[in-house]
């Protein structure tokens, strides 16, 4: 890619671009991930490493542009373990990263809608494994067909 080709002539140990642009993250997402280690075999650890890869290039609160709609703060950041069929969210407006254990998830037409209320006072302190915090939950009224 262009931005890549651009910035691999430069000493990204002492230049990286920092602004909230699309750009700018792409490029320390990039730097970054290829810093993770392939050779990495403890998920609790590859985990992490793509969450801080997210955490550095998520536009923060308060970052919103006028000028820029299409520049927004980042809600949600999500990594799925596909190995353990575990898949783990972290809002930015909680102070915790939760995973849900998919395999402990009852997926059977007819189990019912259920949720987290992740948002919430109670959600805001919820960490760890949550697929047991789950309750029933209406479905989303959509505003048009």
């Amino acid at each position: 890619l262009a931005l890549n080709a651009y910035w691999s002539r430069v000493d990204q140990t002492k230049t990286l671009p920092g602004s909230h642009q699309s750009e700018d993250r792409f490029v320390r997402a990039d730097y970054y991930i290829r810093r993770l280690g392939v050779e990495e075999t403890d998920v609790r650890q590859q985990v992490a490493g793509v969450m801080s890869v997210m955490r550095n290039v998520s536009v923060p609160w308060g970052a919103a542009d006028p000028l820029h709609p299409n520049i927004a703060p980042t809600y949600w950041r999500t990594v799925l373990d596909h190995s353990r069929q575990v898949y783990y969210f972290e809002s930015a407006k909680s102070a915790y990263a939760v995973g849900v254990d998919l395999k402990k998830i009852d997926f059977a037409s007819g189990s019912g809608i259920r949720n987290v209320a992740l948002e919430t006072t109670a959600g805001f302190n919820l960490s760890g494994d949550i697929s047991g915090s789950f309750t029933p939950a209406k479905p989303i009224t959509y505003l048009a067909p």
